[in-house]
């Protein structure tokens, strides 16, 4: 890589024989690029694919003023931009789960997004340069898919904060811990937990057990308490999972790890609350006119992923997962028993029976590949979770190369400390 004077004397870059920009004039060349492109006004943020000396970076901030650019890089050394095209972000060689986290961190969920890249890095650079836009485009899907879903549920989201803000009065605080080393087991819900239920119930006392609203019925039915319940589902549907609550841990709730967003029943009204906001304005501004502590944990679209996220953030101890099946078993979509199981038994009769609504329903989930969205984010950000996270009994085939083992008995079991607090103009707003 060579960086020569333009006709114009402006730098330029020259690869063998590609040049990375124009030989004559640069910024005109960035000029004409950005002209020639449909970018809507409304734009707030940009992700640039390796732009090389970032000719365009002005050009952008010209147009778009007020617009936050994040520049993603192959190449540290050849390609650093000059102090005048620097990016309000710039990024260099990563993993693709830390580039996906990064952009996380930096962009809002209301925030308007376009990719732009510069092609002539993908001659130079052609297996890093996919991989950088192949990361950006999944976190434009998914950013894209957040935005609608809230944008669909906002008006149900913002009257479930209410009503939760108005009947529940019992926050808890986690103290952190940087010593915490105790095992943590998340239970989701799906058909592979019923294997994995003898030996967590054999090792109960060597964990601290997390398990997603959907599996309660599962394990209180095979004689399991949880430790904590994972809770971050607005939708209607939501409710029967959480009155499993009411029929078998009354007057001894576990913790419930909690988006105020989250569709609660009044009845849980004495259960200690672990609140979550996902970084949206709304959640957050709510979260400080209640003065009371919550974490805050990026939106990830599926319960079980919170899950795991809380687990994280409870210790630094192994974390192991079970029920994470993504998929449906035959007719089995999840472990049994399972209250959308029972609403259908309910509701099934001798022209409609039981096992032939199951098949209709796995089928249609088969066909209209509805997993597939969480399929894709696990495999992402698996390499984030590698290191501590152990598979237990059957879970998806993307964890097949994980470490897969029985709880170890080591006598390290630990919990948590929390803290109440009652909602209060005195109470100091802490967050995480």
């Amino acid at each position: 890589m060579q960086i020569l004077p333009a006709k114009n004397g402006s730098p330029t870059l020259l690869h063998g024989k590609t040049w990375l920009h124009s030989r004559y004039n640069p910024e005109a060349e960035a000029e004409k690029y950005i002209a020639s492109r449909e970018l809507a006004q409304d734009i707030t943020h940009f992700i640039l694919i390796e732009c090389a000396l970032g000719y365009i970076i002005p050009v952008l901030r010209a147009r778009f003023p007020g617009s936050v650019i994040v520049s993603l890089h192959v190449d540290r050394e050849r390609c650093n931009c000059t102090e005048s095209f620097k990016a309000d972000v710039e990024r260099y060689p990563e993993t693709p789960s830390a580039i996906r986290n990064m952009l996380e961190r930096v962009i809002p969920e209301d925030a308007r997004i376009k990719i732009i890249e510069w092609r002539p890095s993908l001659s130079v650079y052609p297996k890093e340069y996919r991989s950088l836009l192949e990361t950006a485009a999944d976190f434009l899907t998914f950013h894209t898919l957040n935005k609608r879903t809230a944008a669909y549920f906002e008006q149900r989201w913002k009257k479930n904060v209410e009503y939760n803000t108005a009947v529940f009065n019992r926050f808890v605080c986690l103290k952190p811990d940087p010593e915490a080393r105790f095992p943590v087991v998340v239970a989701a819900a799906g058909p592979g937990l019923m294997r994995s239920l003898p030996e967590i119930k054999k090792k109960r006392d060597c964990v601290y057990l997390v398990a997603v609203s959907s599996a309660l019925a599962a394990l209180y039915e095979h004689g399991i308490r949880p430790d904590m319940v994972a809770a971050t589902d607005g939708g209607f549907w939501a409710l029967p999972h959480l009155f499993t609550l009411g029929r078998y841990g009354a007057g001894t709730y576990p913790v419930i790890a909690v988006s105020l967003n989250a569709r609660l029943p009044s009845s849980l009204r004495d259960a200690p609350l672990l609140p979550i906001s996902d970084g949206s304005a709304f959640q957050n501004a709510r979260m400080k006119t209640l003065r009371v502590p919550f974490l805050v944990l990026p939106q990830r679209g599926t319960v079980s992923a919170a899950a795991l996220d809380v687990a994280f953030v409870l210790t630094r101890g192994p974390v192991y997962v079970a029920g994470l099946d993504l998929r449906d078993h035959d007719v089995i979509s999840h472990a049994s028993p399972h209250a959308f199981e029972t609403l259908f038994r309910l509701q099934s009769n001798r022209l409609a029976p039981y096992y032939h609504e199951a098949y209709a329903r796995s089928r249609l989930n088969a066909e209209s590949n509805t997993q597939a969205v969480y399929v894709s984010w696990f495999q992402n950000n698996l390499a984030r979770y590698a290191a501590r996270l152990i598979a237990l009994g059957d879970n998806h085939p993307l964890f097949a190369g994980m470490r897969s083992e029985t709880i170890a008995e080591t006598g390290m079991k630990g919990s948590p400390a929390f803290e109440t607090f009652t909602p209060s103009p005195d109470t100091i707003v802490t967050t995480g």
